[in-house]
């Protein structure tokens, strides 16, 4: 039971295309991994087909340092991710973020982008990332939403229309001065 307590989740950086080989591996040795992943959209908007992971080179397990030294000798695994060489633990709340998205079917477009800070916070009021908070990129037509990821220094971004979007006081007008309102 102790052992369940000090298990934190990492990211471990992988070789290009060995997401799927290196998750697999590790849930066979019982570490337990989440692999974010998302079918990108082809031509049309119309989904592709095949899984792909949503950060290429990049893994999260969940596991307590002192007891999975294993964790080096999967073919295809870099490092862990974190300053100085040192494994950093990622927020669990980061995790469930990731998991909420990638989890939920939606025709929404998803994309990973540069990591930013800048932009309005407001929440997801409606549709299937209801209860997400992150920050609002109007456009034209609907809302890039962009929620940070500071475990990855990136950012995925969510297509959603207006209407799902719940504003503070404060952002409102931002917001309709964007619309052109």
């Amino acid at each position: 039971m102790a052992e369940h307590l000090t298990r934190h989740w990492y990211v471990v950086q992988v070789h290009p295309k060995h997401e799927f080989r290196v998750a697999s591996r590790l849930e066979k040795w019982g570490i337990e991994v989440f692999l974010p992943q998302h079918r990108p959209l082809g031509e049309g908007g119309i989904s592709a087909g095949r899984k792909e992971a949503l950060f290429p080179g990049y893994v999260f397990c969940r596991l307590s340092l002192p007891t999975n030294p294993k964790l080096y000798h999967v073919p295809g695994v870099i490092r862990l991710l974190g300053p100085s060489k040192r494994p950093t633990p990622v927020e669990d709340d980061e995790v469930v973020r990731l998991q909420t998205i990638t989890s939920r079917p939606s025709p929404m477009k998803l994309g990973t982008t540069n990591y930013t800070k800048v932009g309005i916070v407001v929440s997801i009021r409606d549709g299937p990332f209801a209860g997400l908070s992150g920050l609002l990129h109007p456009t034209a037509t609907c809302c890039e939403f962009t929620i940070c990821f500071p475990s990855l220094q990136s950012t995925i971004t969510l297509s959603v229309p207006f209407e799902w979007v719940a504003l503070t006081d404060l952002a409102a007008p931002s917001l309709a001065n964007e619309r052109g309102s």
